[in-house]
């Protein structure tokens, strides 16, 4: 199975006290990081974001250039930036198909640290805004395939 972890776009406040949104760089960032998923046949099985607006906003625009549908996608609140990687990585070992996930920091570089050493592999627990590592996860073990920054 694929897991492909994906930080949320560039964001800003729109206001004191509101949750983030997406900037018009993280909008733009995140459909070229969609385009650039599919280039590289990405098609995950499912999609798996936090409820904050951020990373919907994110998911949205990289299930739309995926053609994944939007209503299939689902909001799962341990993936907040505090959440918990020990509960999600059971739930990850439990897929059979590709899955892509949508998170924050430092979320993402907790979950990364139980599949990659980072001694041997620094790049994978770089995660710039709309950037993207791509596992390979059997039982127990994990092998990172490729990293992807919306520079690239």
């Amino acid at each position: 199975m694929k897991l492909y972890l994906m930080r949320h776009g560039h964001s800003i406040s729109p206001a004191p006290g509101k949750p983030k949104a997406l900037s018009e760089r993280g909008e733009k960032d995140a459909k070229a990081m969609g385009k650039a998923l599919k280039k590289k046949n990405v098609a995950p099985a499912a999609i798996w974001h936090s409820p904050l607006p951020r990373a919907i906003q994110t998911a949205e625009l990289v299930a739309e250039q995926l053609k994944f549908p939007a209503e299939e996608m689902r909001e799962k609140k341990e993936l907040v930036p505090e959440g918990n990687a020990t509960f999600t990585l059971r739930e990850v070992y439990e897929q059979t198909q590709d899955l892509l996930i949508v998170s924050h920091l430092p979320f993402l570089k907790s979950l990364m640290s139980h599949f990659a050493d980072y001694d041997a592999h620094p790049e994978a627990f770089d995660f710039p805004t709309a950037g993207v590592a791509a596992l390979e996860v059997g039982k127990g073990n994990a092998k990172l395939l490729w990293t992807l920054h919306p520079k690239d």
